[in-house]
């Protein structure tokens, strides 16, 4: 009995924690090693050649309107080459729809990282991505408080409130960083040799904290 309300607490305090610090969302996937270059820029090139990831979510499948997000991106390691340095290039597409399309939001990025060998085993990444995102919202498809009647619901095709400083699309830059260590027990890639491999990595996004 002590236990089950030492985790509630413990669950309560984490709630009341988040609801302070919790500003926004960003677009997150299940999978979400499947898109490493979007977490984490510093994980661009990480493995020798082209890397190509596909990602689609939907979330409240059986809410009317629609919620969701596709991602796409390529990387390729540049590490491999005679250029001392580099770690890796590429590219990535994040698309987010919400409401029946009323509000849309993508977002450009272009990973790139850098690549120290710091040991025989460990390697040491950090990357940067410069994202250029485009937000839309539909206002004409919104209800307004002003178009509804207790008795007989939407009575006006478009509400009368002013909305001075509402724009039907806002385009702003935005960057993240990262850094992204590998351990690898044989790093020489001969293929009949068991490697075992451990990554560990760490980013922060939003930098410049662009207003949307």
């Amino acid at each position: 009995m002590k236990e089950i309300t030492s985790k509630k607490i413990i669950i309560l305090l984490l709630l009341l924690f988040s609801g302070e610090l919790a500003i926004a969302q960003d677009v997150t996937f299940s999978q979400f090693l499947y898109s490493p270059s979007y977490y984490n820029p510093a994980a661009t090139g990480i493995d020798r050649g082209m890397l190509g990831t596909l990602n689609f979510r939907r979330a409240l499948m059986y809410m009317p309107a629609k919620f969701e997000s596709y991602a796409v991106g390529i990387d390729q390691s540049l590490h491999d080459t005679e250029l001392k340095g580099l770690g890796g290039a590429g590219i990535f597409l994040v698309n987010n729809r919400e409401g029946e399309g009323n509000l849309n939001t993508m977002a450009l990025g272009i990973p790139l990282s850098g690549r120290v060998e710091l040991t025989d085993q460990w390697t040491l990444q950090a990357g940067v991505a410069p994202v250029f995102y485009q937000k839309t919202i539909v206002w004409d498809n919104l209800i307004f408080g002003d178009q509804l009647n207790p008795y007989y619901g939407v009575i006006l095709p478009k509400s009368e409130a002013a909305l001075l400083d509402a724009a039907p699309r806002i385009n702003f830059f935005d960057f993240d960083v990262g850094l992204w260590a590998r351990w690898e027990s044989d790093p020489s890639q001969q293929s009949n040799v068991l490697n075992d491999v451990f990554d560990i990595g760490i980013s922060i996004q939003h930098i410049p904290e662009p207003n949307q």
